[in-house]
């Protein structure tokens, strides 16, 4: 996301060994001048280094791959400690947007209790993938592509037969036009994974629940003729 909008995104883990997961995006990031803005939650300085779960030294994680490390405190109750907060909070927002971009790192330290109600959230609407404009459903012409599908005996009418799979991908409009044109077809199934960013109206995109038979003996079932 940070790389297709070239903002600041934020991306939240837990604390432990999900801090070290994110080093593959933060090398990424800094070297490609993305605005990445991690969030580790962690425990207070004095629970560090104590044998408890998920427990280990996150302080500057990323010392190499990052543009900044800030810990925020475990007490905020004052005017002064929030609103010195806030003021590295912005310092560092502002240095992963600064010539030249990267990534940041903030880390959360959380005392317990850890588990009170939370507020209510906002209503929202997700659509479950990003919206890369409307594709049309009806009355599609056959791109070059498809005719040569078709000339290759990749038409039929009864279901079964052929599976496509769409991997990682950018937007691509005429792509999503001739596959809208496949996912139409009786005898195709069209599978996108969700790094695909296609925007193809009645494709399968919860793939592993499909390919999750209810018997070992359904797999054959599955199984495409090409």
């Amino acid at each position: 996301m940070a790389r297709e909008l070239q903002q600041a995104v934020g991306v939240l883990v837990t604390s432990g060994t999900a801090v070290p997961n994110l080093a593959p995006a933060m090398a990424e990031a800094y070297h490609q001048q993305i605005p990445l803005v991690a969030f580790s939650a962690d425990r207070p300085e004095e629970r560090i280094s104590q044998f408890d779960n998920q427990i280990i030294d996150q302080t500057e994680a990323f010392p190499d791959h990052s543009k900044g490390f800030c810990e925020l405190p475990v007490d905020l109750d004052g005017e002064s400690e929030r609103t010195e907060a806030l003021d590295m909070v912005q310092f560092m927002l502002e240095s992963a947007l600064r010539e030249p971009r990267g990534p940041v790192h903030f880390n959360v330290l959380l005392e317990e209790p850890l588990y009170e109600p939370l507020p209510p959230g906002r209503a929202y609407e997700s659509k479950g993938r990003l919206d890369f404009g409307e594709v049309e459903d009806d009355d599609q012409e056959e791109t070059e592509e498809m005719e040569v599908w078709s000339d290759n005996g990749g038409s039929g009418t009864e279901p079964g037969g052929t599976l496509v799979l769409v991997g990682a991908g950018v937007p691509d409009p005429e792509m999503d036009r001739a596959l809208q044109a496949l996912e139409g077809r009786p005898d195709v199934a069209v599978v996108c994974e969700h790094s695909s960013n296609a925007g193809v109206v009645g494709s399968v995109v919860h793939h592993p629940e499909l390919l999750r038979p209810p018997c070992p003996e359904g797999w054959g079932d599955l199984k495409p003729g090409r």
